[in-house]
């Protein structure tokens, strides 16, 4: 079951598991007059009401002395604005594959983009110049919003599991940069000889 967490503001976070759930609920990081949203029918009910989160002896966890962290752009939780506006590598470098793994759409966007620069280089040879200035462009937009994107994802519970998650993709990610500087070079190579041959 996926489950969208409701502020009073309207802003949804999520979709998340149960399981998630259950670590946020357990972890306060959700008060008990919070909406909870099932995002298949979209019933909501109070986080209260929910069975599995309740402790034995019938107490809310959200216990009244409870020190509910503020939310940041993401979830319930707290994260380090520092965190939020780290670059990801991840999300410049591998955009299409980082998009999918963190249910957003917005480096997807890679693909029109890629085919609009090819389709502009086979009519003239600048046009791999207009491809790698829109390619280079975006991937370094991506790469400055990667971070506050994967916590809006919902995906995590705390800042320590985003951290080592995008440490991974990071590390992939600059791989694929990498890889996409030698073929934005090689792209440039017709423009080169037509500029200096026309």
């Amino acid at each position: 079951m996926q489950l969208y967490v409701v502020m009073p503001d309207g802003q949804r976070y999520g979709p998340v598991t149960a399981e998630v759930l259950r670590n946020w609920a357990a972890e306060r990081r959700v008060l008990p007059d919070t909406w909870i949203e099932n995002a298949q029918t979209g019933e909501r009910v109070l986080a209260r009401q929910i069975p599995g989160l309740m402790a034995a002896g019938g107490e809310t966890l959200f216990a009244a002395e409870a020190n509910p962290l503020r939310v940041v752009d993401g979830g319930p939780a707290q994260v380090e604005q520092e965190t939020l506006t780290a670059f990801s590598y991840g999300a410049m470098g591998l955009p299409f594959f980082w998009g999918i793994a963190h249910r957003n759409w917005k480096p997807l966007m890679c693909v029109p983009i890629g085919f609009l620069g090819s389709v502009l280089t086979f009519f003239h040879p600048l046009g791999a110049i207009v491809q790698a200035v829109l390619v280079w462009t975006f991937c370094i937009a991506w790469g400055r919003r990667g971070m506050r994107w994967a916590w809006q994802s919902g995906r995590f519970a705390s800042q320590a599991q985003l951290e080592a998650t995008q440490r991974k993709w990071n590390n992939w990610g600059i791989v694929g940069i990498t890889i996409q500087l030698c073929f934005t070079l090689l792209s440039l190579l017709p423009a080169v000889s037509w500029f200096f041959n026309p």
